[in-house]
């Protein structure tokens, strides 16, 4: 099956895990039955798993409130892999107390990912303290969750989202999968905003992100760029994979649009620009980037809705246009 095939609920803000359950991922195999009753009498419906690959699949499935994670070994592969499936979701890890090592461990990937939200707790808590625990790491996650997204589209913003594609990039690199840049700019943007106003082109820019959330899965990104510009990080996404899905995101918007003025509805159209950063392509970031621009605009100069993956011949034009 593709890996685009299947919406899977991403980027989930805080609001939207508002009424989601917590996720009990018992990969030990303890049962922690004594934690269920009360963590779900302080308002923390716990959803139990059993294993990474069922944990992932969970993950990947809707959105969560937090992962309460008691790891079948120390725990650094396993939170590595569900942190990598589901960004930015709170997490609270059960430790061991007869083998030390494993909250250095856990510490270290604390210090080493600033955008992971992780508690630290021995096996053995009682229901009611892992509840507050959970209550206070959806504070934190609330908090910064205004600080880096888009309010208008739940995107990430700029900044915020330059620094989770070099987190995906690192991670690209040391695990040798591939990872996909999309940038999407909106057509004939200005002209919505002349012909009808200002709230027609926030009620547009509004649908982008719905789309988006319709559209990509748990672990990709999206940022809002720009006033009408947006950027996607696809992992594991390949080229035929990624143009597929930017025009699965093209499509979708074509056939939502938004009400204008006096009843007119407003197409909404984008461009979309594709690099990938493939294993063992030891290209810099910025390199990848300036290729999707280089798309970008061979895909604007199509007179709008079209999808172009950069290649070499592109980037030849290119030159020759600068000249």
């Amino acid at each position: 099956m593709p890996l685009h095939e299947v919406v899977l609920h991403p980027f989930a803000g805080p609001r939207h895990r508002a009424e989601s359950p917590v996720l009990l991922a018992d990969h030990r195999g303890a049962g922690l039955s004594s934690l269920h009753a009360e963590l779900a009498e302080r308002g923390c419906v716990p959803v139990v798993t059993h294993g990474l690959g069922e944990t992932l699949d969970a993950l990947r499935g809707g959105p969560h409130r937090a992962l309460v994670l008691d790891p079948a070994g120390v725990g650094g592969v396993e939170l590595e892999e569900l942190v990598r499936a589901a960004p930015g979701l709170p997490v609270v890890l059960f430790l061991d107390p007869e083998t030390p090592e494993a909250g250095l461990e856990a510490l270290e990937a604390r210090e080493s990912d600033p955008g992971l939200l992780l508690d630290l707790a021995h096996r053995g808590i009682g229901g009611r303290e892992l509840a507050l625990r959970v209550h206070a790491l959806e504070r934190a996650a609330a908090w910064r969750h205004r600080a880096s997204h888009d309010e208008r589209t739940e995107c990430l913003r700029p900044e915020a989202f330059d620094r989770r594609l070099v987190e995906q990039a690192s991670a690209s690199r040391r695990h040798g999968f591939p990872l996909a840049l999309a940038l999407l700019d909106l057509d004939e943007f200005g002209r919505v905003n002349k012909r009808h106003d200002h709230t027609v082109g926030d009620r547009v820019i509004t649908r982008v992100g719905e789309v988006l959330r319709r559209t990509l899965r748990s672990e990709d990104l999206a940022g809002r760029v720009g006033g009408d510009e947006f950027a996607l990080a696809l992992p594991y996404t390949g080229a035929a994979e990624a143009e597929a899905c930017a025009r699965r995101v093209l499509a979708e918007l074509a056939r939502t649009p938004v009400a204008g003025r006096a009843g007119v509805q407003v197409t909404v159209s984008a461009s979309a620009g594709l690099a990938v950063l493939a294993p063992g392509d030891e290209a810099p970031l910025e390199l990848v980037r300036r290729r999707a621009e280089v798309a970008l605009r061979a895909a604007k100069h199509q007179g709008g809705g079209a999808c172009v993956i950069w290649s070499e011949r592109q980037a030849e034009d290119a030159l020759a246009a600068a000249e």
